[in-house]
């Protein structure tokens, strides 16, 4: 099995209403598009053509993200963007430490996704719904190309209990995201009961090896010869729903992880737990005593 990677070269800078589509199959010029092939693009230029870019003059920052700015460090209008894109702040204790967050979406991270890097001076929020976009692009791109494809749309993420960030997919179309080898022998026989792989993740990671960080300017990269990618699954099958826990096979356990709880006007500041305290395993707590 051969695969094979390639990063677009050449494109403009992304503005409000911008026809990425078209874009993306201008760019490639005379390179063209194979049925199988996954497209993954850099969240950042989905926000900027949804217009997901906040002006800090023109952000109502509210007295909580005041206080929240003060703790934190962060500027009170980043803050407050954090907030407008958070169900719940998780973790803020630290100056200049990034604020842990669960964004509308589901997604546990840094700052709720909020970023201020190549935003040309704005504040960037992740795509409204990522998933969609996604579907709306893929539809788009294989109107345009007349193959079959599959869509990525990429961030960057910490993980619990290892330094530095790793690509992941938070919206996805025509992909197989998860593959589970559950009641799968390996090669010994045994049979699997609990391998479920991330496909979707793997396929952002590898794409963010060439479309870097910082002023590299390849937010595109085209995926080939992965025809197990392939599937009709989204993004929204990743995130781990919070009721079910880190052990859904015993939840009871849940309730024993010991942790020191504080609290930000009513949003939890600090690793906390919700329902029955089960799935902030999610950033590296301190879960010294769940196995007593």
């Amino acid at each position: 099995m051969q695969a094979t990677l390639f990063a677009l070269e050449g494109l403009p800078e992304i503005h409000t209403g911008d026809k990425l589509a078209r874009m993306i199959i201008d760019a490639l010029g005379q390179t063209q598009l194979q049925s199988g092939d996954i497209v993954a693009i850099s969240h950042k230029i989905v926000s900027k053509a949804e217009g997901r870019l906040f002006p800090p003059d023109a952000v109502k920052v509210s007295d909580k993200a005041h206080r929240l700015a003060e703790r934190t460090g962060k500027t009170p209008e980043q803050t407050q963007v954090i907030l407008n894109e958070s169900k719940r702040v998780l973790w803020a204790r630290k100056q200049n430490a990034p604020v842990i967050c669960q964004h509308k979406l589901g997604l546990i991270c840094a700052n709720a996704g909020v970023d201020l890097s190549n935003a040309r001076g704005e504040i960037l929020s992740l795509p409204l719904d990522p998933d969609a976009t996604a579907a709306q692009l893929r539809e788009e791109l294989e109107a345009l190309s007349g193959v079959r494809l599959g869509v990525i749309i990429c961030d960057t993420h910490g993980r619990p209990f290892r330094e530095g960030a790793v690509g992941v997919t938070i919206g996805a179309s025509g992909v197989q995201s998860l593959m589970s080898y559950i009641d799968r022998p390996d090669r010994d026989g045994r049979v699997m009961l609990s391998s479920v792989e991330c496909l979707a993740d793997e396929l952002a990671s590898a794409a963010t090896l060439l479309m870097g960080q910082s002023d590299e300017g390849r937010p595109v990269v085209v995926l080939r010869g992965l025809p197990c990618a392939i599937g009709t699954q989204n993004a929204a099958q990743i995130v781990r729903i919070l009721s079910k826990g880190f052990f859904p096979a015993n939840d009871a356990h849940a309730g024993e992880i010991g942790l020191d709880l504080q609290r930000f006007d009513g949003v939890t500041s600090d690793i906390a737990q919700t329902h029955n305290g089960s799935f902030y395993w999610h950033f590296g707590l301190q879960i010294m005593n769940i196995f007593k």
